[in-house]
């Protein structure tokens, strides 16, 4: 998911990791910027609630060898079916992170959820599209990429709301 400054990238990621709670499944999510409390807080769930179902590291500049040592040890222990990594440039890491956590989500039969924050923020209020990706090894890799966009009115005055852009969506059924 690739995401301007600004737009609620977390608090998107928070409702999908929320629904996928709801749906009696459990979550690992990285949250590289934000503490436990303040995920708490923004879910307004009880404590109880995040132990139990959505697992929360804050560990700052996490390695890629953490992660996948987090994610196995999770998906062994406890049954996650969704990792959120919010946000991965924040991950200490080499240039192959992107085919690791595929490789990762096919080993252990887990949904990848990456947070990429695009650089530079979108002034002109046009949607944003796969061109705008810097990281082209992401988008190739990647078998969904959606871009989150908060649409304001032309006078740059009125929030029209969060506008979420499929770019890409395949999924190689080959194998």
């Amino acid at each position: 998911m690739q995401v301007d400054h600004g737009v609620g990238k977390t608090n998107f990621v928070l409702d999908m990791a929320t629904s996928t709670i709801e749906n009696n499944n459990k979550v690992l999510m990285f949250s590289i910027e934000e503490s436990k409390e303040s995920i708490k807080e923004r879910l307004g769930k009880a404590e109880e609630y995040l132990d139990n179902k959505l697992f929360v590291d804050t560990t700052s500049k996490p390695s890629m060898n953490y992660i996948e040592e987090q994610c196995r040890k999770m998906k062994q222990t406890d049954g996650i079916s969704l990792v959120v990594i919010d946000y991965i440039q924040l991950v200490e890491t080499d240039d192959k992170i992107h085919l690791k956590l595929k490789e990762l989500a096919k080993e252990l039969n887990v949904t990848v959820l990456v947070v990429y924050m695009m650089s530079g923020g979108n002034t002109t209020n046009e949607k944003p599209s796969l061109e705008d990706i810097k990281d082209k090894s992401l988008i190739e890799i990647a078998d969904r990429v959606a871009i989150l966009h908060r649409v304001i009115d032309d006078n740059k005055t009125t929030d029209k709301g969060l506008e979420v852009i499929i770019a890409k969506s395949s999924y190689d059924t080959k194998e």
